[in-house]
């Protein structure tokens, strides 16, 4: 299995056609990725460039700006072979977006001697949409993968550890890189996730080499992941919602939002509703709307007047 056929798969045949177009046409093609932090990015193009045989050229946006004379010398210099240059970190506010990437083009264009090569300007904004900017630029965003996709791309990462380390008969069950994904990353995509699996399967050939007791380790459990990794750093909500009375809070990001587990205790009290942490005014203004609708429909939820206001609610 192959990255992009999780996710990317678009960006894939795009890059498979603007390849093609490349060596018949000797053109250049350029497009825009614009995602989270840790989603994959990198990794997806580098496997389409393997795949396709291009060369890949990793570059800032301020060196590739800065730098772009003897850029421009180099990939002259490496003309003979297809290239994809990956700029990542590009800062550009939305107004100045399509203006700022369209006179790059012009001059990259302009050299003349640039020939088959594919650019990739890489984001982490919401920027764009997936569209087009001209014939041979194209923009594509992405949010956050899902749990399923995290755990298909796992098993790639789990395969590449088995086969370097020669590890074959050591498992990494569903069940463990569930846990992984829940307890131990707090990101969009599988950066983290990544050096994970490797930290645990590059652990277990070390017990085997160097301490001799890793040959019991035919599968990776939560009781070794806990041993190697330590316990993990986040709560899902499933386990709050186990011991404790939940609500759901809804926070706003650029890739979609969150869903915020919220304990809820009921005190001894005169109806007062308590917040603590750091909560902003417009989260308390919401929490209080939610507060007069529970006070107005308390029937509703089959409770009683009397206890709303000998209680607090915490």
């Amino acid at each position: 299995m192959k990255i992009y056929e999780i996710w990317g798969k678009d960006i894939y045949d795009y890059i498979k056609m603007c390849n093609q177009l490349g060596e018949n046409l000797a053109s250049n093609y350029y497009l825009g990725i614009n995602g989270p932090n840790g989603i994959g990015k990198k990794v997806l193009l580098k496997t389409i460039c393997d795949e396709f045989h291009r060369k890949f050229i990793y570059i800032d946006y301020d060196e590739f700006i800065k730098q772009w004379n003897s850029l421009n010398d180099y990939l002259i210099e490496l003309n003979s072979r297809a290239k994809l240059i990956y700029i990542g970190q590009v800062l550009l506010e939305r107004a100045t977006y399509k203006k700022e990437l369209e006179y790059i083009v012009e001059k990259i264009e302009e050299t003349k001697k640039i020939k088959n090569c594919i650019f990739v300007f890489s984001s982490e904004e919401v920027i764009g949409s997936n569209i087009a900017l001209d014939i041979r630029f194209k923009i594509f965003r992405y949010g956050c993968l899902s749990l399923e996709e995290k755990k298909l791309f796992a098993q790639i990462v789990v395969q590449k550890c088995q086969k370097e380390l020669d590890l074959s008969e050591v498992q990494l069950p569903e069940a463990s890189v569930e846990i992984l994904v829940k307890h131990y990353t707090k990101e969009a995509g599988v950066n983290q996730l990544t050096v994970l699996i490797q930290n645990l399967y590059e652990r277990v050939l070390y017990e085997r080499m160097c301490e001799n007791k890793g040959d019991n380790i035919l599968v990776i459990t939560n009781k070794v992941i806990r041993r190697v990794l330590g316990y993990g750093c986040y709560v899902f909500d499933e386990q709050i919602s186990k011991s404790y009375v939940q609500g759901i809070g809804v926070a706003w990001s650029r890739w979609g939002g969150e869903i915020l587990p919220i304990q809820i205790e009921m005190l001894s009290g005169k109806g007062n509703l308590i917040y603590s942490g750091h909560i902003g005014s417009i989260m308390q203004q919401s929490a209080e709307v939610v507060f007069q609708y529970l006070k107005i429909n308390f029937k509703s939820w089959k409770l009683r007047w009397r206890d709303i206001n000998r209680k607090d609610f915490y």
